[in-house]
């Protein structure tokens, strides 16, 4: 037999292990015959995925056939009539199309990666994305929507020209504290409205109470002193007056309760000293308003320098902008002004401060009061006043 007879007959040798494994493999294996055996369920899944793959490749576009996820939604019953475009209406056909799924490329993958179906090709997305010969553009939706939205919002700020400015509180006050200590205690928390003399913090009072009861018993002995000396002139001036005392003791008497009336009130200085730096122990707040800030904690050290705490009279609202040359003329100290404040109806405010030298930025600073602020106004917002016309 010829050498390639004989390799033919070996591979199509009928009971061939190699065979079987193959056919086993691919599925191909008959149901009948010696040495064949059925398909594994795994190989019936893969030939049966494989064949999937194949039908639900980009045929289904190619052959006029739209798939689930690309096709248009049909009118419903009860729509009103369309626009003056008609059927053909761009607008009109972009708000019934249902928006576009994209898959994964490896979602319609045929076996050997040669065809990647309507989604793997941009040419074949958009020829499944026609309609009436007509492709809707994702831009031109995109466009309309802000078109759309654009025309439906208020327009904000005044017309005539104007100058941007800013709403703050007419006194925004630093306090600091008075005496070096340590914070003991913040009775009012930051945010909160005050009255002028509330308490905002307090500082260890400890070695100030025990100078006040030192200068205290110091005045007490000082006040005995001062009256055993009255006592002692009067006795010395009784006598005199009954020709029994001299007139040198009574004016030795006299000094000695001159000094000592001299040290009683020198007493008393220092123990309203003392009293005074107790009770600057306590800092309170100068005016009415809002505490916008309370600085240190609890257990920190204060001193003479850094302020502690921030109040802001919020009662009381200014707007204030820096301007240039050529428009802070226009302004006069007592002048009405207009004032706009986005979400607002425009205020009337009266001209309370121009300044007529330029700051840094060769700017000037206008500051408008506001007499009758709204509730919803604070401080920090943005404004713009209104320029005048020109005289």
């Amino acid at each position: 037999m010829d050498p390639g007879e004989r390799r033919t007959a070996h591979r199509s040798a009928p009971g061939d292990p190699r065979q079987s494994r193959s056919a086993a493999r691919t599925g191909t294996a008959g149901a009948s015959g010696p040495g064949a055996r059925r398909p594994t369920a795994a190989a019936r899944h893969r030939r049966d995925r494989v064949g999937s793959r194949a039908r639900t490749g980009s045929d289904r576009c190619r052959g006029g056939e739209l798939p689930h996820h690309l096709r248009p939604i049909p009118p419903r019953e009860g729509d009103g009539p369309r626009a003056a475009g008609g059927a053909d209406d761009p607008v009109q056909r972009t708000v019934r199309v249902q928006p576009v799924a994209v898959r994964p490329p490896h979602a319609h993958r045929v076996a050997g990666g040669a065809d990647r179906g309507c989604v793997g090709r941009l040419g074949d997305l958009r020829r499944c994305h026609r309609q009436g010969g007509r492709e809707v553009s994702g831009r031109f939706r995109i466009f309309a929507v802000i078109l759309a939205a654009a025309a439906t919002l208020p327009a904000q700020g005044p017309k005539a020209p104007s100058v941007l400015a800013r709403v703050r509180a007419a006194k925004e006050i630093d306090v600091a504290a008075q005496i070096l200590g340590v914070v003991v205690a913040r009775p009012v928390a930051r945010n909160t409205m005050v009255k002028k003399g509330t308490v905002i913090l307090e500082i260890d009072p400890t070695f100030a109470r025990i100078t006040v009861l030192k200068a205290r018993a110091s005045l007490a002995k000082v006040t005995a002193e001062e009256a055993w000396a009255k006592q002692e002139l009067d006795r010395e001036e009784s006598l005199q007056a009954g020709n029994s005392g001299r007139a040198a003791d009574v004016d030795r008497v006299r000094a000695a309760w001159q000094a000592a009336k001299a040290a009683l009130d020198a007493q008393v200085a220092i123990v309203d000293e003392a009293t005074n730096r107790l009770e600057r122990c306590s800092v309170r707040a100068p005016e009415n308003g809002l505490l916008a800030e309370l600085y240190p904690e609890i257990g920190e050290s204060v001193n003479l320098t850094v302020p502690v705490a921030r109040v802001l009279t919020v009662q009381d609202l200014v707007a204030e902008a820096f301007v240039r040359g050529a428009e802070i003329t226009r302004f006069n100290p007592g002048d009405e002004a207009t004032i706009h404040v986005d979400g607002m109806k425009p205020l009337t405010g009266r001209v309370r401060e121009v300044a007529r030298a330029a700051g840094p930025g060769r700017t000037y600073r206008l500051v408008v009061a506001l007499p009758a602020p709204p509730a919803g106004l604070l401080a920090g917002f943005d404004a713009r006043i209104v320029l005048p016309k020109v005289k």
